[in-house]
């Protein structure tokens, strides 16, 4: 029987995409809503979401490393509305920690 196709190959893009899209949706929650605990837990949700899919294939340190980039990137987008405005600060942000999570946690060997 031929060995299955890693699925790690296969989806490499799906952790990175979630945790950009954690940033834009809990944004995008807070705004609407005027909830900004709204905003954080979703925002948290997709951490811990990324974290479970990611901790047994990726090492802890890396794991550790995302979640502290993720913090920064929260940060940054604070940091970068008063000159950006809100919408493009949250995106520059949200770009920022996908591809720091694909650089992170994509193809890299698993945890053992």
């Amino acid at each position: 029987m031929p060995a299955r196709p890693d699925s790690r190959a296969r989806d490499w893009w799906v952790t990175p995409l979630i945790a950009g899209l954690s940033l834009l949706i809990g944004f995008a929650a807070a705004q609407a809503t005027d909830m900004r605990w709204l905003g954080g837990l979703i925002v948290l949700a997709g951490a811990a979401w990324c974290v479970a899919r990611e901790w047994r294939r990726t090492p802890w340190w890396r794991l550790a490393l995302l979640l502290v980039t993720g913090a920064g990137c929260f940060v940054l987008a604070h940091l970068l509305a008063d000159s950006l405005g809100p919408w493009p600060a949250v995106l520059v942000s949200a770009l920022a920690l996908g591809t720091a999570t694909y650089l992170l946690v994509a193809n890299r060997p698993a945890a053992n």
